[in-house]
Order: structure tokens, then sequence, then C-alpha cells
């Protein structure tokens, strides 16, 4: 008895180190795979990017701002006066004295099979000036499109008032947005 006893726990044992194995193993993850380690990383990920949007703010570096757009975006919306008017009124609010918790989420999903063919994001954060003033500062990117991958990369920025009221657009907008875009 105690033999098979050993037996299954040294079973249950090997199982257990093989699963775990699986899930820590970085080589492992496609980003196409319709999991929560999946999410998770689009989060850290997205997170992280609104780090280097709020540093472009900071420096108004254009530059590198017009390079997170996706290559669609670009090509038709006129981003350098949509980035010039966007520094332009962050600006006017003065000097960001406290950054809020960044907030990222999944925005649309496209999936067949436990396959990801089709993934966009958001992620925004609120930032409190030494005027007083607050902004919200979001956006939105699509991580993951198979069918058209030319939309891969940041769609649009927004910036708003506190009360969520859209002020400044940069990248793509409906027709109805275009005062605040262009």
């Amino acid at each position: 008895m105690k033999k098979i006893a050993k037996f299954i726990i040294t079973i249950f044992i090997y199982i257990f180190e093989k699963i775990l194995n699986i899930l820590d193993n970085p080589d492992d993850f496609d980003p196409h795979n319709n999991t929560v380690k999946a999410y998770t990383y689009f989060q850290e990920k997205n997170k992280k990017l609104m780090d280097n949007v709020l540093e472009y703010f900071e420096n108004d570096d254009s530059d590198s701002f017009k390079n997170l757009f996706s290559e669609s975006v670009k090509q038709n919306y006129n981003l350098d006066l949509q980035i010039n008017k966007a520094f332009k009124l962050y600006q006017s609010k003065g000097k960001p004295v406290f950054y809020g918790e960044k907030s990222a989420d999944e925005m649309g999903r496209g999936t067949k099979n436990g396959y990801n063919y089709y993934l966009s994001n958001d992620c925004e954060v609120t930032i409190n000036f030494n005027s007083g003033e607050k902004m919200e500062i979001s956006f939105c990117i699509v991580d993951i499109d198979d069918n058209s991958p030319n939309r891969i990369g940041m769609s649009s920025i927004w910036l708003k008032d506190e009360s969520g009221k859209n002020l400044r657009i940069i990248g793509a907008y409906d027709h109805y947005q275009k005062d605040i875009a262009e």
C-alpha cells in the first residue's frame, strides 16, 4: 500500500511540475492565444506604452509620437497638425503634478478556436496639473489584426476634460469629431 501511495504521489508531483513549467515558460507564449496570459501581457504592454505617450507630451516629441500610429492612420490623417494642436492643449494646462493610476482594458476581439485574429485595447490615465486642472489621456491601439496588418498600431489618442468631454483627438476620428481633430 505504501508503494502505491508513493508511486501516486510521485506521479502527481511530476505532472504538477510539468504544468508549472508549461505555464512559466515564456518561449511558449503566443499573444494570438486567447489566454489570461495574453490578456495580462497586453495590459502591461499598454500601460508601459502610456508612459511613452506621457513622455512624448512632456518633451514635445512629435516624431516619436507619430511612430506609434498604424500605417493606415499615418496615411489617412494629418497627424502633424493633430499632434501640434494636442501639444498646445497639453501645455496650456501647466505642468503635470500627479498622474493617476493607469487603466488598460480590451476594446475588441476576434477569436476563432481559441486563436486571436483581431485584438484592440485601450489605456487611460488622469493627470493633475499645477493649474488645478485635470485631463484624461486615453488611447486605442490595435495589437493584432491578421486580416489588415497595416492597422496594427495606435489608432487614436483622446485628450478629455475631467467630465469626459473630448477636447482633442489625434489619429482616427468619426466625421462628427472633425472640429476637435483638425
